[in-house]
């Protein structure tokens, strides 16, 4: 009988835990209220079940008003008498006062995560943070290497509670400099345990803010991105360092070279157009110099990236200030075209997009481009089929047909001189196509 009796005490028990937790949801502001007064407001409340389920309720409401979860159906809240701000500000002092509160980790981090997205007060800072240091202890996630993967990294992000607390610190962070508050003392610490934690999923946490947090701290977010990206996770954690290194470039080319001739030596895939778009505006603040541009490119390998570094150098032409720099940049690359089979293939987009207002640009680039076509080794093979550029011709031959007959001459001249210019520049294509011209000039 007394089992039966304490079976049926425990059930009953539950069951007003659970009334409890859904009254307090509803209406947190008297829950609050009642959980206090019968401690007083500067004590612990009693660690029970009951406690326990108030404290759940408080945290349901402020999850369904942030819309982090759906409420139930019969959710009727009081609105009217308490804040977001001010609720989530009384449930971190709960969880700091009362030990009894972590022992269920889920509550804990469904807390923290609804309190940091409306820590719009003050004070609600620092509590928020401690609650995040003492999370950066938790046992959980314990690291396994040998089952770690791309899958397993995104989840013990999202799912661990040292990951969970990584990403919400990180979020905080962002908030406070956008808002222009103050900074904890304890917040650039506590970032930077999460950077070294022993578990890479708990860093992938840290790298994939990072890029947010550059315009306010570039020493700092380097000093962090170093701890977060250790050589031992090089091709595991790239996916997640490489975005921050693409928008890095311009500022630490030299530091950002050294983890891109590391990661070529694996078999990572690179962002190309990422990669184009940066080393194309370092190049035109003067952040690096022509011959550093072509290096890394020639150094990344990508076609994407010669490609879209071309199509910014192009766009770039229409900035009398980038001008110069622009036409350089181009000059260079074609000039060096047998350095890599890319470049070829990135210049349809120069001479397809290239304005009348810039032909005198265009036409030192192509008469470059000849050059440099026709003395492409033997052994590099079939870089191309040259037919748009025949085509582009044609419509210089429009605006300028001294300049398209002059380089046509040139190519002609080429193609008689070998057999291997004659494959080159594939001639009965070149001869079909740049009829028009020649007629009218030779």
């Amino acid at each position: 009988m007394t089992g039966r009796r304490d079976s049926t005490g425990d059930r009953e028990e539950k069951q007003r835990a659970v009334s409890y937790r859904k009254q307090a949801a509803h209406d947190p502001g008297r829950w609050y209220r009642t959980l206090r007064s019968r401690y007083g407001y500067d004590q612990p409340v009693r660690p029970d079940s009951r406690s326990a389920a108030i404290v759940d309720g408080l945290i349901d409401h402020l999850r369904y008003r942030l819309g982090l979860t759906p409420p139930p159906e019969d959710w009727r809240p009081v609105l009217s008498r308490v804040d977001e701000s001010l609720l989530s500000r009384r449930v971190l002092d709960l969880l700091r006062e009362n030990d009894f509160l972590w022992q269920e980790d889920r509550r804990i981090l469904r807390a923290v995560d609804a309190c940091s997205r409306v820590f719009f007060h003050p004070e609600a800072v620092s509590p928020l943070v401690s609650c995040l240091s003492r999370l950066s202890n938790h046992r959980d996630p314990v690291p396994d290497r040998a089952a770690l993967d791309s899958e397993t990294l995104a989840e013990t992000e999202t799912v661990s509670a040292r990951g969970i607390a990584a990403a919400i610190l990180m979020r905080l962070a962002i908030h406070l400099h956008d808002q222009e508050m103050a900074i904890p003392p304890l917040l650039p610490h506590l970032m930077f345990r999460f950077a070294c934690d022993p578990h890479p999923g708990v860093r992938l946490a840290v790298l994939r803010q990072l890029p947010d947090m550059m315009r306010y701290d570039t020493d700092g977010i380097w000093r962090l991105f170093q701890a977060a990206y250790p050589p031992r996770d090089l091709l595991l954690l790239w996916p997640y360092a490489e975005p921050f290194l693409i928008r890095q470039y311009p500022d630490r080319p030299e530091a950002v070279r050294t983890c891109l001739v590391r990661i070529r030596r694996t078999d990572a895939l690179l962002n190309g157009t990422g990669w184009g778009k940066s080393l194309a505006h370092a190049f035109l603040t003067r952040s690096i110099c022509t011959g550093t541009l072509f290096r890394d490119l020639c150094l990344i390998g990508n076609e994407a990236a010669w490609q879209k570094t071309v199509q910014v150098l192009t766009g770039a032409l229409q900035d009398v200030n980038c001008r110069k720099n622009a036409g350089e940049g181009l000059q260079y690359m074609v000039a060096h075209m047998g350095a890599s089979r890319h470049i070829f293939s990135a210049f349809p987009f120069f001479f397809e997009s290239i304005g009348t207002e810039h032909i005198d640009i265009a036409v030192q680039i192509a008469y470059t481009f000849v050059s440099a076509f026709g003395e492409i080794p033997a052994d590099a093979g079939n870089v191309g089929n040259p037919e748009w550029f025949y085509r582009w011709l044609v419509r210089l031959h429009e605006k300028a047909p001294a300049a398209a007959r002059q380089i046509c001459a040139d190519i002609e001249w080429r193609i008689g001189f070998s057999s291997r210019q004659r494959q080159l520049w594939q001639e009965e294509i070149f001869r079909t196509i740049s009829r028009p011209i020649r007629h009218n000039g030779f």
